[in-house]
């Protein structure tokens, strides 16, 4: 689907590129280049084009619809959105005078889903104006080596917005560390309870929505699976140290019964907890104790 209105201040610069190299053979590609210098009567909006565009902008301000989100683009914005979702653009109120790039490649749209996974990226420490003049250069002046100096800097100015966001969300995710040490503290506090993900939210003050991703980011791993893994840790003591019963330990460290115990156990350590307990040197547990254990567990595992 696409539908689009004209309304140029002044005649618009675009040129079609056609690559030497197959397109599907090509990692990144530019498809045109150009320059608009839009009234108020311009507008594009489509879906199921299979390429990527950078937009930004010169002069003016242009309203973005995409990803189910209305955003407006200011002076020196840049932004890439992958044309293949839903998306309509147009100027704000006058005028909204922009350079864009459209390319395609095999790996171009999965970079660019990345780039705005968490919503659109927007960046402005970008000197898009040096990359849309070699490339428009490159576009006007075409050799036998373009294609591959094209999809270099195709994949350069990739790789830069996603360093950008990289930082940025690393630079969000600092002011969340404290929310998310109050969290871990409650685990640890209170892991031989049974906790809901509710309550561990809430100790770090961030809404469970926001709560699981955040904590993932930071920690390296879920809550749950935090949450799991240290109650293994512990009973991993207990078995050791104690002549507690299977039944006992999975109770004292928070599951709600032995089997969820054991399968979670042998998830994590490859082993179950009767044979992680036999089999092991620093066991509490006498050697005769040990040789009768393995005896009975061998009786029980013989077929019928």
């Amino acid at each position: 689907m696409m539908e689009y209105s004209w309304g140029h201040i002044t005649p618009p610069y675009e040129v079609e590129y056609t690559s030497y190299i197959e397109n599907d053979k090509n990692p990144f590609f530019l498809r045109s280049i150009g320059e608009y210098n839009n009234d108020g009567r311009y507008f594009t909006k489509r879906d199921g084009f299979p390429y990527c565009q950078f937009i930004y902008t010169l002069e003016g301000n242009g309203d973005l619809e995409y990803m189910n989100k209305k955003t407006l683009l200011i002076p020196n914005s840049l932004i890439v959105i992958n044309c293949f979702q839903y998306h309509l653009y147009k100027t704000e109120k006058d005028h909204w005078h922009t350079i864009w790039i459209h390319c395609g490649g095999r790996y171009t749209l999965s970079l660019v889903d990345f780039i705005n996974e968490n919503g659109l990226f927007i960046t402005n420490n970008i000197d898009f104006r040096d990359y849309y003049k070699r490339i428009k250069e490159l576009a006007d002046n075409k050799r036998d080596i373009s294609d591959y100096e094209l999809s270099i800097l195709i994949h350069s100015l990739l790789m830069e917005m996603i360093r950008q966001k990289s930082h940025l969300v690393k630079s969000n995710l600092k002011r969340f560390t404290p929310s998310i040490e109050n969290a871990v503290s409650f685990i640890k506090e209170n892991y031989h309870q049974r906790l809901q993900l509710r309550e561990i939210a809430k100790a770090s003050s961030i809404s469970k929505f926001y709560f699981i991703r955040i904590f993932t980011d930071i920690i390296g791993t879920t809550p749950y699976n935090y949450l799991t893994s240290l109650r293994i840790n512990e009973s991993k003591k207990l078995l050791l140290n104690t002549d507690l019963s299977v039944q006992n330990i999975a109770e004292a460290v928070g599951f709600s019964d032995a089997n969820i115990f054991i399968k979670n156990f042998k998830k994590f350590t490859g082993n179950t907890p009767s044979n992680f307990r036999l089999y092991n040197p620093r066991s509490i547990i006498t050697l005769s104790e040990k040789t009768t254990r393995a005896a009975a567990h061998s009786t029980r595992e013989q077929p019928p």
